[in-house]
């Protein structure tokens, strides 16, 4: 499966390069927290500053994102009626390729933002061989606000869901012939909030 995700990054990315403006990009904000769901009710990823970079490249009605955001952060625990105790560092990667649609056209454009591609959490210390991949999309909102014409600010404010494979089956119905079903579950959800700059190079 990572490697699937990975290839169609790279194609996407490739079919970018024909866009007539690409500009580089750079950010930072933060991560919020989140529990991990698949595990007990009180453990928990810190919230935490985050940055990142990634490329843009103009597309009609919108543009096309390939991006990295980055998160040194920890879990914790907190039984009942005590304080967080750490558990590990860990680092988390969001790689994820995306389309930011327009809404309103201009010098300052709203804009919704969807993307997916891969999540990688990675312990520190004793614990840095057991690294996780994740399936990951994102969903959110931003703002693209012109400051000359090759520097423009960003905002951006989105949800982004790593995800594993919930289970697989095909269903079947009398007269009415069969259709497969994939469901995902979440690990965890955290909220980005970024701001930055995007540089246009052509």
């Amino acid at each position: 499966m990572k490697k699937v995700i990975l290839f169609a990054l790279l194609f996407v990315s490739i079919q970018g390069l024909k866009a007539q403006n690409i500009s580089i990009l750079g950010y930072g904000g933060a991560l919020t927290g989140s529990y991990i769901y698949p595990l007990a009710s009180d453990v928990r990823l810190k919230g935490n500053y985050c940055y990142g970079a990634g490329l843009e490249f103009e597309m009609p009605e919108g543009s096309l994102t390939l991006g990295w955001t980055g998160q040194q952060t920890n879990l914790s625990s907190r039984a009942f009626m005590s304080s967080d105790v750490k558990l590990l560092d860990v680092n988390v990667n969001y790689f994820q390729v995306g389309f930011n649609k327009d809404l309103i056209e201009g010098d300052v454009r709203p804009h919704s933002i969807f993307s997916m591609g891969l999540a990688q959490f990675s312990p520190n210390g004793t614990y840095s061989f057991n690294e996780k991949w994740f399936f990951a999309a994102s969903f959110g909102i931003g703002l693209k606000a012109n400051i000359t014409d090759n520097v423009a600010l960003r905002l951006q404010a989105k949800g982004t869901m790593p995800l594993e494979m919930g289970g697989m089956g095909v269903f079947c119905g009398f007269g009415q012939g069969c259709s497969p079903n994939i469901y995902f579950n979440p690990i965890l959800v955290q909220g980005e909030f970024t701001a930055g700059l995007s540089v246009q190079l052509n």
